[in-house]
């Protein structure tokens, strides 16, 4: 719960607060082969705005708490 809190939740707040994405259209959540990028928050359709990208490798803090 967590994790999906600090990777997921917490920056697709931010992606959406920032203007980077907007909440009427569907939101693709796309993870990347590369741990420096992350995870990118994508959509269809309409122009084109930059990716919110972040990293989602846990740390060890975040395994110990999900124990």
């Amino acid at each position: 719960r967590r994790s999906v809190e600090k990777y997921l939740e917490d920056n697709l707040a931010e992606a959406l607060l920032a203007g980077n994405v907007k909440k009427s259209r569907p939101i693709h959540v796309v993870v990347s082969d590369d741990e420096e990028e992350g995870l990118c928050f994508e959509q269809k359709g309409g122009e084109s705005r930059s990716k919110k990208k972040t990293a989602v490798t846990p740390s060890d803090e975040d395994i110990s708490d999900e124990s």
